[in-house]
């Protein structure tokens, strides 16, 4: 594939912009202070580049990053409700434990 750009005269932000994307096909790299939209085309830009078994690693780096981010939240979770049932044992109002855990109305209600 072959891809050609047309660096016009831009002004300001836009020619900040110019700037990173001129870093990123001259010396191959994105400086961290780089808008996010070009850090993650140059990320696509770089996957596409990968073979078969290098994506396939990336692929499965990602799901494991993805699953424990999953298995936190869950964690975090499921110890918000064993609080709330705690606090409920104590008397304590609903609204309060809605305030206290962050926890919504009608699942703090299911744990009674």
């Amino acid at each position: 594939m072959l891809v050609f750009l047309e660096l016009k005269k831009h002004s300001g932000k836009t020619q900040r912009h110019l700037n990173y994307w001129l870093d990123y096909f001259t010396i191959g790299k994105v400086l961290e202070d780089a808008p996010e939209y070009i850090k993650e085309a140059c990320y696509i830009v770089e996957y596409q580049n990968l073979d078969k078994e290098e994506r396939a690693m990336v692929d499965a780096t990602e799901k494991a990053h993805e699953d424990l981010k999953a298995t936190i939240i869950y964690a975090q979770k499921e110890s918000r409700e064993e609080i709330a049932k705690k606090m409920l044992k104590k008397g304590l109002t609903i609204k309060l434990i809605h305030e206290v855990t962050g926890l919504d109305v009608k699942e703090i209600e299911k744990l009674k």
